[in-house]
């Protein structure tokens, strides 16, 4: 087996390894390009590939989590087809990534997988990775998705001063851009993290706002008096008819009334409008308001993702 640096030309073969891993979390060539063109070169990223007679059999990556920023804290992913498993080649590409990311000096790795990779997670598990975060994955099958029970709700938030418009008509508006931006910070500020969120208002404009997946008229925002308070998207995903739910929330001031359950109404009535089967969201496991939220609406709970983290020294 060889490990080399990763080209260009190995996009086919990381998307089916990808997808041969998680047939549930599709990726496509495409949505990698994208990915990789749009990433912010002031954080680290290095990724691996190996070879076995000529044939990508696996990746590997290690790099910084930009959205929520520390010098010394990374993110590490390692990649094999799953018919060499448990033939040492997610150990070889491990211990080549680990090497080379001693050189940065690192406090914390985390990685992500889900809990029915049984091999995946007793391999990090192994490895003096123990679990930090559990994320509940939930699913609607919108063809078979009753809307009478909520026919009230719209009305309610009307009552109240609300509307709720699709990105696709605030952006005629001058200004939209930084408003929404404000809007998700406000949020997201509020959201309990393993690490304080950075935010960066043109990075976003280039990797979310630029996104082959994002869908103008499937992302919602509600406005009270033009103030932009509370928002729920849809995206797109390129290797299924499935929409995958972005980020959902509301400013903590305008918080139980309602606002989140209309948002999550119109992004389900997009998607039975416009043929799409399933809608995918995921929670974190103490998020119960939101998780309260998708139970009422008759999202179905699946497996769970899973973020761990190895702790090599605290960070001053």
């Amino acid at each position: 087996m060889e490990i080399r640096p990763w080209t260009p030309d190995d996009y086919d073969a990381r998307a089916a390894i990808h997808n041969a891993i998680y047939p549930r979390h599709q990726r496509t060539v495409d949505q990698m390009r994208q990915e990789d063109q749009t990433w912010d070169r002031q954080f680290v990223r290095e990724l691996v590939v190996m070879e076995q007679d000529e044939e990508v059999v696996g990746y590997g990556l290690y790099q910084h989590t930009p959205g929520m920023f520390h010098p010394r804290k990374f993110l590490i992913g390692v990649y094999v087809q799953p018919r060499l498993h448990g033939q040492g080649f997610g150990k070889a590409l491990y211990n080549h990534l680990m090497a080379e990311l001693h050189h940065h000096d690192p406090t914390m790795v985390r990685s992500v997988t889900f809990e029915d990779q049984e091999r995946g997670v007793r391999f990090l598990g192994e490895r003096g990775f123990h679990e930090e975060r559990r994320f509940w994955e939930s699913r609607l099958d919108v063809t078979a998705w009753n809307p009478e029970p909520f026919a009230h709700i719209p009305a309610l938030v009307q009552q109240q001063g609300l509307e709720i418009k699709a990105l696709r008509e605030l952006q005629r508006d001058e200004g939209w851009s930084r408003k929404l931006f404000d809007l998700i910070c406000a949020v997201e500020r509020s959201m309990p993290t393993p690490e304080p969120i950075t935010h960066d208002y043109e990075r976003w404009l280039a990797t979310r706002m630029s996104s082959p997946d994002l869908r103008p008229d499937s992302y919602f925002v509600a406005l009270h008096a033009g103030e932009y308070v509370g928002l729920s998207s849809l995206w797109a995903s390129q290797a299924d008819t499935y929409l995958w739910t972005g980020l959902t929330g509301v400013k903590p001031a305008y918080r139980r009334r309602g606002i989140a359950l209309a948002l999550k109404l119109r992004s389900i009535d997009y998607a039975r409008q416009h043929g799409h089967p399933v809608i995918v969201t995921d929670n974190e496991a103490g998020n119960r308001p939101m998780l309260a939220i998708n139970e009422r609406l008759g999202f179905a709970r699946g497996v769970a993702e899973l973020w761990l983290r190895k702790v090599f020294q605290e960070a001053a």
